[in-house]
C-alpha cells in the first residue's frame, strides 16, 4: 500500500497549482490594461489645476494634456477639452496623500495550453495620485485564477501570510475572489473578454450571453458539470438556471444528472410542449408544482398550476400544500383555492397557510377529514376561526373557571357607566381572544395573567352595542396601565373623558357628581 507523506502532499499540491497557472500568462496584457483604464477606472479621471502667477493650468490624468483653464472649484466636475473625459477637479494646493482609487475585476482569456479551456483572471488594481500626478500608473495584482474546461472547474487564490509571504492555494470550490477586505471596492466583469475567450471552444455554445449580470463564475462552473443547461436555456428555462447560479432554493425540481432535458425536468415531451406554448414564467416552484400535479394524475394545465403557485408564493407555502395533499390531489386543491380566492377571503400566500392550519386544528379536534364538507369548508377563514375558538376553549377550561371565580369581585370593583358608555371585566378567555381579533391588538395573550389575578382586563362598550368590541383597558395595582382601541389607537374625546371619570370614581375612590 502506497502512503503519501506530508512532503509528497506538498509537492503534489504545488504541481496541481502549477498545472492551473500554466493556463494563463504572468504578465498583464495591453488589452487588460486598456479595459482597466477605459472601464474599471472610468471614474478615476482628474483634472489637476495648478496656479502659476495669474494663470491656472489644468492637467488631465486620462489624456495627459495640459492647458489653461479658468478658475475652478475643488471637487467640481468638468469635461476635459482635449479628450472629453468627465474629470473631477483637484486643486494642487490641497493635499492628496489619501487620493487612491481601487477596484476588482474579472477578465477572461483563452487557455495558453488547452484549446478547449477558458481562463478567468481575478485582479485587484489601484491608481495612486499622492505623488507626481503626471506619472500615475495603474498597478495590478492577480488575486485569483479560474480554469474552466469540459467536466472541470478549478480555482487558485493568492494568500498572504506573515511567515510564508505570498503564495497560491487551490480552492475546494469556485467563489468570487472579491470577498473580505476586497468586497469594499467596485467590482466589474469584462463581457467582451468572455466573447473573445469562448470562440472556438465548447463554451461558445453555453448561452452565457443570457446570464449577463449574473455570477458568471458560477455559470461557467455549472456548465462544465451540466452542459445540457444550454438546451434548458434555449427552451425557456433560463430562470431555473439563474436561480441555481445564485444559490436560490431549487426545491429539487431538477435532476441535474439527467441525460436528456426531459430527465432533467422530470416531465414528458407533451408536458414540456404545453408549458412552452403557455408562455408562463417558469420558476422552481412552478416546475415543482407541475411535477406534483403529474404525479397524482391531476391533469392540470400550466395556467392552472400558475394559479396554485401564486396562492402558495414560496417553498414554505409548498411545504404546507404537501401536508394538505395528504387528503386530496392537486386538482381538488386547485379548485378549492380558486373558489376561496373568488370570495376574496385571503391574500396570496396566506390562504394556503390558513387552510393547512385549519386542517391541523381539525386533527386536534378529531374531525373526520375524509368528509368533503370538513376538508373543504365553504369559508376556510371563518372555519379556521371557529376551530381556533374550539381548541382554545378546550385548552382554557381551567382558566375560565378561575376567571369565573373572580367576576363577582371584579364587577363590584370596576363596573361603571357614564352617558353612552359602560365598562366591565372580561368574562372569559374566549372573549379576550375575540376582543384581540376584533380590535387587532394583542390582548388575547393576557388570559393566564388575567385568570391568576396578576392583572385585570376590562372592556368599554357602547350601551346600544353591548357585544361589539370598542376599547380594552388593563388595570393593575389600582391604576390604568394601557387603553387601546382598534389597531392600538389611543382614547380621544368621549372615551378619554369616560376614562378620567372612571379613574376618579373607581380607582381613586372619590365620588363625583355625574351629569347624564
Amino acid at each position: 500500500m502506497c502512503m503519501m507523506g506530508a512532503y509528497d502532499n506538498e509537492l503534489y499540491s504545488e504541481k496541481v497549482i502549477e498545472n492551473i497557472l500554466m493556463h494563463t500568462e504572468e504578465h498583464v496584457s495591453d488589452e487588460i490594461k486598456e479595459y482597466a483604464i477605459e472601464k474599471v477606472f472610468l471614474k478615476s479621471r482628474y483634472l489637476f489645476v495648478e496656479r502659476r502667477e495669474t494663470k491656472y493650468l489644468g492637467y488631465c490624468t486620462h489624456c495627459g494634456h495640459e492647458y489653461e483653464v479658468e478658475k475652478l472649484k475643488h471637487n467640481s466636475t468638468i469635461h476635459c477639452k482635449e479628450c472629453g473625459s468627465e474629470c473631477v477637479v483637484k486643486l494642487t494646493r490641497y493635499g492628496r496623500k489619501s487620493l487612491i482609487d481601487r477596484a476588482c475585476f474579472i477578465y477572461y482569456e483563452k487557455s495558453a495550453v488547452d484549446p478547449d479551456a477558458i481562463v478567468a483572471n481575478g485582479f485587484y488594481a489601484e491608481r495612486y495620485y499622492g505623488d507626481d500626478y503626471k506619472k500615475v500608473k495603474t498597478s495590478f495584482l492577480k488575486e485569483a485564477v479560474y480554469v474552466f474546461k469540459p467536466g472541470s472547474a478549478e480555482m487558485v487564490v493568492k494568500l498572504f501570510g506573515y511567515y510564508y509571504g505570498e503564495r497560491w492555494k487551490k480552492s475546494k470550490s469556485i467563489y468570487s475572489f472579491n470577498n473580505n477586505s476586497l468586497a469594499n471596492y467596485p467590482y466589474s466583469i469584462s463581457y467582451n473578454s468572455i466573447d473573445k475567450a469562448v470562440k472556438n471552444t465548447p463554451f461558445k455554445y453555453s448561452m452565457w450571453e443570457e446570464y449577463v449580470g449574473s455570477d458568471m463564475l458560477s455559470f461557467f462552473e455549472l456548465y462544465t458539470k451540466y452542459p445540457l443547461i444550454e438546451s434548458l436555456t434555449k427552451i425557456g428555462m433560463k430562470e431555473l438556471i439563474r436561480c441555481k447560479i445564485h444559490g436560490e432554493n431549487m426545491m429539487r425540481c431538477i435532476n441535474w444528472r439527467g441525460k436528456t432535458i426531459y430527465k432533467m425536468l422530470k416531465i414528458g415531451k407533451k408536458d414540456l410542449k404545453d408549458i412552452r406554448e403557455s408562455k408562463v414564467f417558469i420558476s422552481p416552484l412552478f416546475l415543482k408544482l407541475y411535477q406534483r400535479a403529474i404525479r397524482d394524475n391531476s391533469n392540470l394545465g400550466p395556467h392552472e398550476v400558475k394559479v396554485i403557485e401564486r396562492a402558495i408564493s414560496d417553498s414554505y407555502g409548498y411545504e404546507k400544500l404537501e401536508e394538505i395533499l395528504e387528503y386530496c390531489n392537486t386538482k381538488k386543491a386547485y379548485k378549492y383555492l380558486v373558489k376561496q380566492k373568488q370570495k376574496g377571503k385571503s391574500n396570496n400566500g396566506s390562504l394556503i397557510i390558513t387552510w393547512r392550519d385549519y386542517i391541523e386544528d381539525c386533527k386536534k379536534l378529531k374531525m373526520d377529514l375524509n368528509k368533503e364538507d370538513v376538508l373543504f369548508p365553504k369559508d376556510v377563514v371563518i372555519a379556521h376561526q371557529n376551530t381556533i375558538r374550539q381548541i382554545k376553549y378546550k385548552e382554557d377550561k381551567a382558566l375560565n373557571k378561575k376567571i369565573e371565580k373572580r367576576l363577582d369581585e371584579l364587577n363590584k370593583l370596576y363596573c361603571f357607566e357614564y352617558k353612552e358608555l359602560f365598562i366591565r371585566p372580561v368574562t372569559s378567555s374566549l372573549e379576550l381572544i375575540d376582543e384581540g381579533k376584533a380590535l387587532n391588538h394583542c390582548v388575547g395573550g393576557y388570559s393566564r395573567k388575567y385568570a391568576s389575578g396578576e392583572t385585570n382586563i376590562l372592556v368599554i362598550r357602547y350601551k346600544n352595542k353591548p357585544n361589539e368590541p370598542f376599547f380594552t383597558v388593563e388595570v393593575k395595582d389600582n391604576s390604568i396601565k394601557q387603553v387601546h382601541g382598534k389597531r392600538n389607537c389611543n382614547p380621544k374625546n368621549e372615551v378619554a373623558e369616560f376614562i378620567e371619570l372612571f379613574k376618579i370614581e373607581k380607582l381613586k375612590n372619590k365620588k363625583v357628581k355625574l351629569t347624564a
